[in-house]
């Protein structure tokens, strides 16, 4: 059966062989008298190559515009649904890869886009990626004069990549070298976000008081900037300033100033319907509630918080182990030390998903305050 078999595809490859070469013969004969016109016939459809191919890149850009609107409609409540999102940025950046070269700007563009996102839900490792692959398309751009802007975002990220891992010298070096690229621009949307930039630099550094001040300084001239700009992300950047502002007032300002940026922010949730905000805004209050020894309000943000982050798969996030740790404090407050050691024990566990040190670290410090209180020595 075996022989029978193996002859048999051999034939069936011989008949086909001879059919090939019967066909060539036959169009070779009947193409013959049209020798003449082959370079008319190559001209034309040179020609017709270059229209189509230009229509398919007008078509290309398109139809990625579209993956990507579809990507941030799947960002925003109530259709919220991040593996959705994900899918459809991939999609915008797949509608590139045949033709990397002559879009380069594209792609990097793109794979920025999809960074930005990612970047405040802390999906690691595909965070680091997407910057990673940014950085390596832009490299790519051969005149980086006319992209100015966009080097300067990639650098103002990969300068928060920086600070997030604790390299504070590496991540000012990037700052520094992104403010030399448009300190200079005009543009007043430029100008707020690069106030915007520089006052979060200096919060980021902590180093004393005057660098507190100079962050405030920046930010409330980037606040300014933006409530009377028509930048197509002035609710979201506004969203940041207000939280940086009421960050400042929660260490060194008053309870009322506090209040003043927390409803500026409130004010804007409904606008943006991203959750993560929503998230954001609930944790940053309840600690805020907390220092000022209200429980009750703060309970209800903790729990809001922890819901909301649990219903949308948030739960690999700073904030997420943030407002768990919180959630522990107000046990610890009310002295159930067993409850606050084992919420402190659950945020340490979100915390080493997420590899934070500095939560992790944050962490070990929560549960020897519990048992110490416990007088579990």
């Amino acid at each position: 059966m075996t022989i029978t078999y193996s002859k048999t595809v051999f034939s069936k490859k011989f008949n086909v062989l001879i059919f090939n070469d019967l066909c060539n013969s036959i169009i070779h004969k009947l193409f013959n008298p049209f020798k003449k016109l082959s370079l008319s016939i190559l001209f034309f459809l040179s020609c017709f190559t270059s229209y189509v191919h230009a229509q398919s890149s007008q078509q290309v850009h398109t139809q990625n515009k579209a993956y990507q609107t579809k990507a941030e409609w799947f960002l925003k409540l109530p259709q919220y649904d991040l593996d959705s999102s994900y899918i459809y940025f991939q999609r915008a950046i797949n509608c590139f890869k045949n033709n990397e070269m002559s879009n380069y700007q594209s792609l990097a563009e793109a794979n920025f886009n999809l960074y930005t996102h990612l970047y405040k839900i802390n999906i690691s490792p595909k965070v680091n990626v997407c910057l990673k692959k940014a950085r390596y398309y832009f490299n790519k751009i051969p005149n980086k004069k006319e992209v100015q802007l966009l080097a300067y975002n990639i650098l103002i990220a990969e300068a928060e990549m920086s600070f997030r891992n604790g390299e504070k010298e590496q991540a000012s070096k990037l700052m520094l070298e992104g403010f030399s690229l448009i300190q200079e621009t005009k543009s007043p949307n430029i100008q707020a976000r690069y106030l915007y930039d520089k006052g979060n630099f200096y919060s980021r550094l902590k180093s004393t008081s005057n660098s507190m001040k100079f962050s405030n300084t920046y930010l409330l001239k980037s606040k300014n900037l933006f409530e009377s700009s028509n930048d197509t992300q002035k609710s979201e950047m506004l969203f940041k300033v207000y939280s940086r502002l009421g960050w400042y007032q929660n260490n060194y300002g008053t309870s009322d100033s506090c209040d003043y940026y927390f409803e500026k922010q409130k004010f804007l949730l409904p606008i943006l319907k991203d959750p993560a905000n929503t998230i954001y805004y609930s944790a940053m209050r309840a600690n805020n509630y907390l220092r000022r020894k209200q429980y009750a309000e703060a309970a209800l943000l903790l729990l809001a918080c922890q819901n909301t982050s649990e219903k949308y798969k948030l739960t690999r996030t700073e904030v997420y182990v943030f407002n768990t740790y919180l959630q522990g404090v107000q046990e610890l407050d009310f002295k159930k030390y067993d409850t606050a050691i084992s919420i402190f024990n659950k945020g340490l566990s979100a915390a080493k998903l997420i590899n934070r040190m500095n939560f992790i670290n944050d962490g070990y410090e929560r549960l020897l305050d519990a048992y110490t209180a416990k007088g579990d020595f």
